[in-house]
């Protein structure tokens, strides 16, 4: 999967250089549970312009070829009507790898292509996508930074308790993903997120007052 998927990123890698000299491109990621969806929240606070690959998903999935495309081959996950049900899917991806393949493919290219655009248009910013599978999927090559937000394994099983998520469905999804050590030697930044959400939001302040010397100077 993961080389299928950085092949498919190498024709985006001119666009996102084009935009690299006119912002500067930070990719988030994290396990599950880590606090990156906080952190793109204190990002925009800071100022940043913040998108997330999870919400571009959502809104690729409600365009009417992609959703043809997926229930042509499982027809088992409509919502009784012309839409996908959201649940059934992360279901049958969580649990096939062949399907999560099948749905990545008809997605992935549609939500870079969003982001492309959606940054096309900025100048003089610093951006910062949300992308949970950045590693695994070779976004990380896209992007002028990378930032990781990492916790200790018991922090990450407390926060998705704390969702209403059991004990045994939140010890197979975080077995179901790459190690953290995987993330952490890859990255260029790690923020490790054991303390308090006051914590997280400083430590993403003083990233963000790095952040700002190194936006590519105006013409």
């Amino acid at each position: 999967m993961v080389t299928t998927l950085k092949m498919k990123f190498n024709r985006y890698k001119q666009n996102f250089l084009n935009i690299s000299k006119k912002n500067l491109v930070v990719g988030l990621s994290g396990t599950i549970g880590s606090g990156k969806s906080t952190a793109l929240k204190f990002f925009d606070n800071c100022g940043c312009i913040t998108l997330s690959s999870d919400e571009k998903s959502r809104m690729v999935l409600t365009n009417k070829k992609n959703c043809d495309r997926i229930l042509s081959r499982y027809p088992e996950l409509s919502d009784q009507g012309k839409a996908i049900d959201r649940k059934k899917l992360a279901r049958l991806i969580f649990n096939d790898k062949k399907a999560k393949q099948f749905v990545e493919d008809v997605i992935h290219p549609s939500v870079v292509e969003s982001i492309v655009l959606d940054i096309s248009k900025l100048n003089d910013s610093i951006i910062v996508i949300e992308v949970p599978l950045m590693f695994e999927t070779g976004f990380d090559e896209l992007v002028d930074l990378s930032v990781v937000i990492t916790a200790d394994r018991k922090n990450i099983l407390h926060r998705l308790l704390l969702r209403g998520m059991s004990k045994e469905d939140a010890k197979r999804r975080l077995l179901n993903q790459f190690s953290d050590s995987f993330k952490i030697d890859r990255s260029d930044v790690v923020i490790f997120n054991n303390g308090d959400i006051e914590e997280l939001e400083s430590d993403i302040k003083m990233l963000y007052e790095a952040l700002i010397k190194l936006k590519p100077k105006k013409e």
